[in-house]
């Protein structure tokens, strides 16, 4: 999870999903990064336990799991 963490790109990624439960094409207009280097560091979220995808029709929509969110209240901060 450190290493999840550890990135200020997956940081940007966790305080967006906090605002809202996002699409890649959604995620990737707010960091504006290729969808290949964000498929890599959503992976990396997810394989840390941190988020979740849920198909819906054509789309993976991503969002916290439980512990997700309780890394999302302390690294977020408004």
């Amino acid at each position: 999870m450190f290493k999840a963490l550890s990135d200020l790109l997956r940081l940007k990624i966790i305080c967006l999903l906090r605002v809202q439960e996002s699409c890649v094409c959604l995620i990737r207009s707010v960091v504006n990064i290729a969808y290949s280097k964000l498929s890599y560091h959503l992976s990396i979220l997810k394989n840390a336990g941190l988020i979740e995808g849920e198909r819906r029709e054509n789309y993976i929509i991503y969002r916290f799991t439980e512990l997700g969110k309780k890394v999302a209240g302390e690294v977020c901060k408004k």
